[in-house]
């Protein structure tokens, strides 16, 4: 969607998988504005690409015993940190395979990715797959 020139801040097409916004930003998508009330929380909409994890960092096994951390990159690798780092604590509601893109959404609202993440509250879920043959 980003990549599509689909997402537009203040009226201007974003491109940047990974922008900052301000509370006062108008953010559209396929020229509708896209409003949340602001509780003090950080919400995040990414495209995930490709080759990325979506965990903070995983820890693989060693051959012959022992740990070490995975250096395949992440989602996280790609978000910008603000300066009081309240991006560093917003968490992934649900994931992506790794070889998988689509949208990702980040939260430092615990309540919201309860509601999004558990089966109880039924919220529906959209995929598109695409197949290649």
């Amino acid at each position: 969607s980003i990549r599509e020139g689909r997402v537009k801040v203040n009226g201007v097409v974003c491109l940047s998988l990974s922008s900052l916004v301000a509370d006062s930003d108008e953010i559209e998508f396929d020229d509708a504005v896209v409003s949340f009330e602001n509780r003090g929380h950080v919400h995040i909409i990414m495209n995930k690409v490709p080759g990325t994890l979506c965990s903070r960092r995983n820890v693989i096994q060693l051959k012959g015993g022992g740990t070490a951390l995975d250096p395949r990159p992440t989602v996280y690798d790609q978000l910008i940190l603000d300066p009081d780092e309240r991006i560093a604590r917003a968490n992934s509601i649900g994931r992506l395979d790794f070889d998988t893109s689509g949208l990702l959404l980040f939260s430092t609202d615990g309540w919201l990715h309860h509601v999004l993440a558990s089966p109880e509250f039924k919220v529906p879920k959209v995929y598109l797959a695409t197949l290649r043959s």
